[in-house]
């Protein structure tokens, strides 16, 4: 699987990342008068049904609040969409996604044919070839994603030409520059570019709390800088993110994730334990995500010592409902749930033992 990405990675990387886009963009900017006409503040309330994992109430508000405007009204709806795939890591609603997708893409082809500068619709359809790409490229499906990325990488750049003012479309572009870098092993060749760090600024330069896409931004921070191994700042935006929205797990996850990689247990343990709650109150409980964050909340249970604890966890792990779906990824986590169950177990007998010992020696 790898090696098919890095092979159609260098084919395209200088067609990709080497093109002088702006200077072109910058070409066709003579004839383009500027629009804006993104109706952010409507949208944000969208985001924000999102961010908090509402993705149901996401859907309901674009019906309603976008009734005039189909193009706004859909991609708030993909939006949701997506993040509800992304959380699930599953292939539930993979076919209403593709469907979603496919009429935005072409209801803002043919608008923009009559209206070049409009730049929110050249925004939907950035955003929406850059959600294919990733659920293509999670798919196995790497030519199709890298196809995506690039069409979506034009329009977010015609977009800083059309409304130089419109930071959101800069998490897009630094997303795109960090994710193509990172997948190409050849950036280590000296005449290969190693965009990570550009992508990184891209992304915290344009960083604007008023902005649409300012929680989103948070959100991919934190995961970039995860792999990028820079726990420290990833744990920073992860707590910016937790202080506007304490219960969501767009930021509960990567501050769990980033603490436990820099093993911080107890503060791992606490993140995830609030996951689990969070997952336990609405319809994603007893899934595979579910499923996931119990493994690692009993990873970190058993590091800090707590290992009563994380045995109740995951003794019974494999009885938990999951569809069909998600049985053959879930295979791999409770492997490691019975490894940590043996571990707990073979603690636990060995404390009683030494208390039986203990206990012994005080009578005598």
């Amino acid at each position: 699987m790898i090696k098919r990405w890095v092979i159609y990675s260098i084919l395209v990387y200088f067609l990709l990342i080497n093109i002088p886009s702006f200077r072109l963009l910058s070409h066709c900017n003579q004839e383009l008068s500027h629009s804006v006409s993104l109706p952010i503040t409507r949208l944000k309330v969208g985001i924000d049904y999102i961010v908090q994992g509402n993705y149901k109430g996401a859907q309901i508000y674009a019906d309603t609040a976008f009734s005039s405007d189909k193009a706004a009204q859909h991609f708030l709806k993909l939006s949701a969409v997506y993040a509800r795939m992304g959380e699930l890591e599953t292939e539930e609603g993979k076919s209403e996604f593709f469907q979603e997708a496919e009429w935005l893409i072409t209801q803002c082809r043919n608008q923009i044919a009559q209206k070049p500068s409009d730049s929110a619709l050249r925004f939907y359809e950035a955003y929406t070839y850059a959600y294919r790409a990733v659920i293509h490229s999670k798919a196995g499906n790497f030519w199709s994603a890298l196809k995506d990325a690039a069409a979506g990488k034009r329009e977010f750049e015609m977009c800083t030409v059309l409304t130089p003012e419109l930071k959101d479309v800069y998490l897009g572009i630094g997303v795109y520059m960090y994710w193509m870098s990172a997948m190409n092993i050849f950036r280590v060749l000296p005449f290969i570019a190693d965009n990570r760090l550009k992508g990184i600024q891209a992304i915290e330069s344009n960083l604007d709390s008023t902005s649409l896409s300012y929680p989103l931004s948070l959100n991919q921070l934190c995961w970039i800088l995860i792999d990028y191994n820079d726990l420290t700042r990833a744990e920073y935006y992860a707590s910016k993110g937790l202080a506007l929205y304490p219960r969501s797990r767009f930021f509960l996850y990567p501050a769990a994730v980033s603490a436990q990689k820099q093993g911080k247990w107890q503060n791992a343990a606490a993140l995830y334990e609030q996951l689990r709650i969070s997952l336990l109150r609405d319809s994603l409980s007893n899934r595979y995500f579910f499923v996931k964050v119990t493994v690692k909340y009993a990873e970190t249970l058993t590091a800090s010592g707590e290992y009563k604890k994380a045995y109740g966890l995951v003794v019974a792990i494999d009885k938990n409902p999951v569809i069909a779906t998600e049985r053959e990824k879930c295979k791999e986590l409770y492997k490691k749930a019975k490894t940590i169950e043996k571990q707990c177990r073979n603690y636990i007998k060995n404390e009683s033992f030494t208390m039986r010992l203990d206990s012994g020696k005080k009578v005598q």
